[in-house]
């Protein structure tokens, strides 16, 4: 088997490795994005629920209804910080996937060069053999017409 084939053989291989890791990549990004439009929902409804804190502070609300404002927003805090930790924890993911598409991607383009060289020798050898069996026929001595 030709050293461009086996070559080739790889090219396809590191092209569907390098494929499956962007595809990967596109899904932590996605997941990345996802995450964090949540965030920026949790952090409005904390702005909103900290305006109404304040409004009950200023209005005098019953103890209860504080009490019971004050256990929300302590668990919209928890729920955030826990938020944001996914969020970096999806980032991180995203940066590793990141780093193993480029790593696949110039894999992928060294088998593609080392194939392309592969060929153009080949090609040159061909060239090589058909001068030889052109000149060798040139060579011979002609018959009378």
């Amino acid at each position: 088997m030709k050293r461009s084939r086996r070559l080739g053989t790889l090219v396809r291989l590191a092209a569907m490795a390098e494929r499956n890791a962007r595809t990967g990549l596109a899904r932590a990004n996605q997941d990345v994005l996802r995450k964090d439009g949540q965030q920026r929902q949790l952090e409005s409804y904390e702005a909103e629920y900290g305006d109404a804190w304040l409004e009950a502070g200023r209005l005098g609300l019953p103890g209860e209804k504080a009490k019971g404002l004050a256990a929300f927003r302590d668990s919209l805090a928890n729920t955030l910080e826990a938020h944001r930790s996914s969020l970096r924890a999806a980032a991180a993911q995203r940066d590793e996937q990141a780093r193993r598409w480029q790593g696949m991607r110039a894999q992928l383009r060294v088998f593609e060069d080392l194939e392309a060289r592969a060929r153009r020798a080949e090609d040159r050898e061909r060239e090589k053999r058909l001068q030889k069996a052109i000149d060798e026929l040139s060579a011979r001595p002609r018959l009378p017409d």
